[in-house]
């Protein structure tokens, strides 16, 4: 059996987890939507250095069964891919040449299709 990993200590980036850990994916992309590049990249360096223990230390549990602080956590490492495209690429919190990302139709497994 393998030792348990330690939660990582997280009490200097707490104001950033609490703000970006939202439960859905449409809120976090609201999130990144309505921030300035200064507030998301606040976040994204304060939790970058802390993501791998982050992961290493939520991998020990099922998904399912995060609660609390855990879920919290989870969430906020979910927000991290929220923002990487804004950080790294567009260099914004939207990309202006593309379509209105809330008018996305959210599929609800891997080979879903839409006709319209």
């Amino acid at each position: 059996m393998s030792q348990a990993i330690a939660r990582p200590d997280i009490s200097d980036i707490e104001v950033e987890i609490n703000l970006w850990a939202l439960p859905t994916t449409e809120e976090r992309l609201v999130k990144r939507m309505n921030s300035t590049m200064e507030e998301i990249n606040a976040f994204h360096y304060a939790m970058l250095p802390k993501l791998p223990a982050i992961i290493d230390y939520l991998n020990q549990f099922q998904l399912a069964d995060l609660v609390g602080d855990d879920l919290k956590l989870s969430r906020a490492a979910l927000a991290m891919c929220e923002v990487d495209n804004a950080v790294y690429k567009w260099k914004a919190p939207v990309l202006g040449t593309g379509i209105d990302s809330l008018r996305m139709i959210k599929k609800s497994g891997f080979s879903d299709r839409v006709i319209l």
